[in-house]
């Protein structure tokens, strides 16, 4: 069940980041773009970031291993998120506001999709093809992917 669990979490983050289309953060966060970064205290953040702050789909592991899965607006916890122990068990799934759990779901709302931002360079394609892969940037995939 745990391997499950781990799974389906590994699953949604993966699947969520696949539709990123933002360019990679590279250590300058002001974005629109999508990085990783571990702070001090051993927490890690991947997903979108906006003005220095969680903003978009992203996943947040804590020192203790528990972890949320989910949307951002602004660095806190906004929209559908998935909060989830350090066994791989669901503390909290559904609606979040202002970093506030305030309503249980089991399902996501409905996602209408961006239009594709059309490119015409090689490199933006490729690393398209490669984000729709579900490799997440940064990864050694993704670096394989792109060469």
């Amino acid at each position: 069940m745990k391997t499950i669990l781990i799974f389906l979490s590994l699953f949604i983050s993966c699947s969520s980041f696949g539709q990123s289309n933002l360019p990679p953060c590279n250590g300058n966060f002001s974005g629109p773009c999508f990085g990783a970064y571990t702070f001090a205290s051993g927490n890690e953040y991947v997903g979108q970031w906006k003005d220095d702050k969680f903003h978009g789909l992203g996943t947040s592991t804590f020192a203790g291993g528990e972890k949320f899965v989910g949307q951002y607006i602004d660095g806190k916890r906004n929209g559908f998120g998935t909060y989830y122990y350090a066994n791989g068990s669901i503390r909290q799934q559904g609606l979040w506001s202002d970093d506030w759990f305030v309503q249980a779901q089991t399902t996501p709302p409905p996602v209408i999709p961006k239009p594709p931002v059309p490119v015409s360079n090689p490199q933006d394609i490729k690393r398209q093809k490669c984000i729709r892969l579900g490799l997440a940037p940064n990864s050694a995939d993704f670096q394989q992917c792109m060469n």
